[in-house]
């Protein structure tokens, strides 16, 4: 694994980092991929504790292109998803990745690693955690914070109020494990995974938390714009983590409108039931995700009708930690 630029061969180098514990090596002849990798996926490194997957590496080659390109920060790439097998192209860059052998592959102008976020979000990002989630990482369309001993998954699809719900709860002491996207390791025990960067509010959270209003917004691959508030990285101040195994408790918000918020517990069977039905397009690629769900140490399921006094919510969410 490099630790600097000196490291590097002048046509090309590889990376090896540790994403939700799986081996996921990226090769380039663009050096400028080096730092852009680094900086998105090295704090995977630093990173003793979490146990690292035997299974086979999945790699990633990226390599460049004479590919016109007129793309920008604003651009949609567009994307095609036949199961195990991923293409998509934009101005300037094609890429595919396939799960079933681990590997993937991008072209792309050397102009568009000068976007970082639109390359590490849109291209980068998109290729690693496809793969790596093929490998016993089942994703969960979820927040995840943390107190003591228990986790607690906020599910729902786009726009249910995850995000906002977990910032809160953040910003009130919680640790942080998942923005929205939670992974399920199920083999050798079940274990929680999340790659916590940071928040990725709706436009209009900017009404709710004034630190967003110099943050400029960006597009998502799917078209959807968000405002990124990254977290801090390692050091005193950093509450994220990395893996989680104990308790969890399964919350689905639910925004009613009215001044009073509630929660209402619900079965097991109907917890399963909402988690399986109508999952979004990049939570859908596994026939194993019920099995993987079924067995998750859940202390209790709930849902929880959000009002207008979002200080009332948290405390019903606190509430559940203890």
């Amino acid at each position: 694994m490099p630790s600097d630029l000196s490291s590097i061969n002048s046509n090309s180098y590889n990376l090896e980092y540790p994403v939700l514990g799986i081996r996921t090596i990226i090769k380039s002849d663009i050096k400028q991929i080096y730092q852009l990798a680094e900086s998105r996926f090295g704090h995977w490194l630093n990173l003793s504790q979490i146990n690292i997957s035997q299974n086979p590496p999945v790699t990633i080659t990226i390599l460049k292109s004479s590919i016109s390109s007129s793309v920008s920060r604003s651009s949609t790439i567009q994307f095609r998803v036949d199961k195990d097998f991923l293409s998509a192209h934009a101005a300037g860059v094609v890429f595919t990745a396939d799960r079933r052998c681990g590997k993937a592959e991008a072209y792309l102008n050397p102009m568009i690693a000068d976007l970082s976020d639109f390359f590490q979000i849109n291209i980068l990002e998109c290729m690693v955690l496809f793969l790596v989630t093929s490998t016993d990482r089942e994703p969960l369309h979820a927040s995840a914070v943390i107190r003591n001993t228990t986790a607690l998954l906020i599910c729902g699809n786009s726009g249910s109020g995850k995000t906002t719900l977990a910032y809160n709860l953040y910003k009130r002491g919680a640790d942080i494990l998942a923005e929205s996207s939670t992974y399920i390791s199920s083999r050798n025990g079940f274990q929680l995974w999340g790659d916590p960067i940071g928040f990725n509010f709706e436009p209009n959270a900017r009404e709710l938390f004034p630190e967003l209003t110099s943050i400029p917004e960006y597009r998502l691959p799917n078209g959807r714009i968000k405002i990124p508030l990254k977290l801090p990285i390692q050091g005193e101040s950093d509450r994220r983590r990395w893996a989680f195994s104990g308790n969890i408790i399964i919350v689905f918000p639910k925004c009613t409108g009215g001044h009073q918020s509630r929660i209402c517990e619900i079965s097991h069977a109907d917890m399963i039931k909402r988690l399986t039905s109508n999952r979004e397009s990049g939570f859908d690629l596994s026939d194993t995700f019920e099995n993987s769900i079924s067995g998750l140490p859940v202390k209790g399921s709930y849902i929880i009708e959000t009002g207008n006094d979002l200080l009332q919510t948290m405390e019903i969410l606190e509430s559940l930690f203890y």
